[in-house]
């Protein structure tokens, strides 16, 4: 799964975005929009 939602994240994100670890951040944001949980996405 870890894989399949970086791609997917990978995809969602816009060309030329910041985003070294950025899957952990967009996945919390989607999850729950204004709170950033990379350690719940891990």
């Amino acid at each position: 799964k870890p894989a399949d939602a970086v791609s997917t994240e990978s995809a969602k994100n816009p060309p030329g975005a910041t985003v070294p670890s950025g899957t952990a951040s967009t996945k919390g944001a989607i999850r729950s929009p204004g709170a950033a949980n990379p350690s719940d996405d891990s």
